[in-house]
């Protein structure tokens, strides 16, 4: 699993049927302590995010296939992050 930041999304308008109804979104890693890394890939959004959020995303085919049988997803946002334990430090956010 992977602490991300929501960066953007894609528009498909012809898509794998498999894909009909998720959003697919643009998401940037970040280390623990919220700095953002350059890695970035896209995700399959299962709870609906918004760009900004900071999010949980599993980044492993077998995941996604728990949540949606077989499918195409590799990565999957599983999660809306509210704050994170880290180095004897709380880092919050997606403050409100």
């Amino acid at each position: 699993m992977l602490i991300c930041k929501v960066k953007g999304n894609v528009v498909c308008t012809i898509k794998e049927p498999r894909f009909v109804g998720y959003k697919i979104m643009i998401v940037r890693v970040l280390n623990g302590d919220g700095a953002e890394t350059s890695t970035e890939f896209m995700a399959v959004d299962a709870i609906g995010v918004g760009i900004g959020e900071t999010v949980l995303v599993n980044r492993h085919g077998s995941s996604a296939r728990v949540l949606f049988g077989a499918t195409p997803f590799n990565a999957v946002i599983t999660g809306v992050i509210d704050s994170v334990y880290y180095k004897d430090k709380v880092y919050t956010f997606n403050s409100k």
